[in-house]
């Protein structure tokens, strides 16, 4: 499959982001660290960064991109906006290649995450449909869209 990357709505984070210098102050949030304001093993926000969070206040996240994912879509949802968080992809810097992310599968409406590239496939870990990983990336889910590999053979 063939897609103009700059049409699409594949996140383009970068390895080496610029830092917004506004703001109270930053929470570093790391996937693979230690301590409170370390991500959980899959991507997920702790509470301590939510408890102690206050108007102002910046996010930095650093990991691979289902990690990033997970964790700014979490921290949008609690209220956060775009500008107040930076990510810092740690990985392939390409944002189509292989690498662990997200995929939301719109048959059972569950997400299954994997190392994979935009355009191949994933099988759902919930109802086992073959999805490939299309191009289009929901910021509010943290995920890419699958569709069934197979739709057309299938009865």
């Amino acid at each position: 499959m063939t897609v103009n990357p700059a049409t699409t709505s594949v996140p383009h984070w970068s390895p080496t982001p610029a830092l917004d210098p506004g703001g109270a102050r930053r929470l570093v949030l790391a996937a693979g660290a230690a301590g409170e304001f370390a991500l959980g093993p899959d991507g997920s926000v702790p509470e301590a960064a939510f408890a102690t969070a206050v108007t102002g206040d910046r996010f930095v996240l650093i990991g691979n991109a289902a990690e990033i994912a997970r964790a700014r879509a979490e921290l949008l949802a609690a209220g956060a906006i775009p500008a107040e968080i930076t990510e810092v992809l740690a990985g392939a810097p390409d944002p189509h290649a292989a690498q662990p992310r997200t995929v939301y599968c719109p048959h059972c409406h569950t997400g299954s995450t994997g190392a994979v590239a935009i355009g191949a496939t994933l099988p759902c870990a919930n109802c086992g449909l073959e999805l490939v990983v299309y191009h289009r990336y929901s910021q509010r889910l943290g995920a890419f869209l699958g569709y069934c590999a197979d739709a057309e053979e299938r009865p």
